[in-house]
């Protein structure tokens, strides 16, 4: 064989060889390919009057409804660590409000439900089954002690959602590694207000108010709708998109008075996070929880 000839087959043998051989971050790459990005989960609540059984009475009651919910979305959480497994586990998720309550308790607690197993070290997996063994039951009891603190004191925190979209979303809810599956679940009745955001330009608001729904209640609101561009102010910068974030809605419930109002209360949430740029999102009414717990589901399989 020429030597030209040898240097060639050599070269190849080389080069097969090299392709076969996985660096680290191929085994990553691979990883992700295999069993889906991790979960980096936010949960928003609104604790409203929306809770209080003498606003809302629902049975299960409202907050009880909640518990349930988010009760689910741990379980979901868990899942998911048992299919990457202890050593490739970082998924996060946390339990936030906003703005921040002005109580010391229950910003201990939210300090406490904030979860990272990318800060565990691969020695750590006992730690990481902990978080496994114990984080349904961690987030059941503390929200329990939320939920009965406020309804006894009966001083409803509400939720800023426009603002905390204007200025946290992305700090808060979005994990700029691509490793990461964002998803921002917002418990809410659907009413956006709260007196620290209150913005008008035409029929454009940062609030549903109930000037603009006297507008439109009627039989054939969605026309109106759409003909007098009612909708909600995007709040992000002109070149700005969420694209990199999942928006699931739930619990919206309509006024007693204006049971119709949840189909106004959709349009206008799936309109605002269209124009976010928002591309998997999802918008749903207070039901029993065994019919949203299926809904969850749905909604957190689909993109893994």
């Amino acid at each position: 064989m020429k030597k030209w000839m040898l240097i060639i087959v050599i070269a190849n043998v080389l080069f097969a060889c090299k392709s076969n051989v996985k660096t680290g971050d191929d085994k990553i790459s691979e990883f992700y390919r295999q069993k889906g990005k991790q979960l980096n989960i936010t949960i928003l609540l609104d604790l409203s009057d929306r809770i209080d059984p003498d606003v809302y009475p629902a049975q299960p009651s409202h907050y009880k409804r909640d518990m349930d919910l988010i009760k689910t979305i741990t379980e979901i959480f868990k899942q998911d660590m048992e299919k990457k497994g202890a050593y490739m586990a970082k998924e996060k998720i946390r339990l936030i409000f906003s703005p921040m309550p002005d109580d010391t308790e229950i910003n201990n607690i939210v300090k406490i439900l904030d979860i990272d197993l990318s800060k565990y070290s691969v020695q750590q997996t006992k730690e990481k089954k902990k978080v496994y063994d114990t984080i349904t039951g961690l987030y059941q009891h503390e929200l329990a002690y939320i939920y009965d603190k406020v309804l006894k004191e009966k001083h409803f925190i509400g939720a800023d959602i426009w603002r905390f979209f204007k200025d946290d979303v992305r700090d808060f809810a979005i994990e700029p590694d691509t490793n990461y599956r964002n998803i921002l679940v917002i418990i809410t009745d659907g009413y956006l207000y709260h007196p620290n955001s209150i913005f008008h330009e035409g029929n454009r608001t940062s609030y549903i108010g109930v000037k603009m729904l006297n507008k439109l209640r009627g039989p054939n609101w969605h026309e109106k709708f759409v003909k007098g561009d009612y909708g909600i102010l995007n709040p992000l910068d002109p070149d700005e998109k969420l694209d990199n974030l999942e928006v699931l809605i739930l619990e919206l419930t309509p006024k007693p008075a204006f049971p119709n109002d949840i189909d106004i209360l959709k349009a206008y949430w799936k309109k605002w996070l269209r124009e976010m740029g928002v591309k998997h999102y999802a918008v749903y009414a207070s039901e029993l929880p065994t019919l949203t717990e299926k809904r969850i589901k749905n909604f957190f399989a689909l993109g893994i």
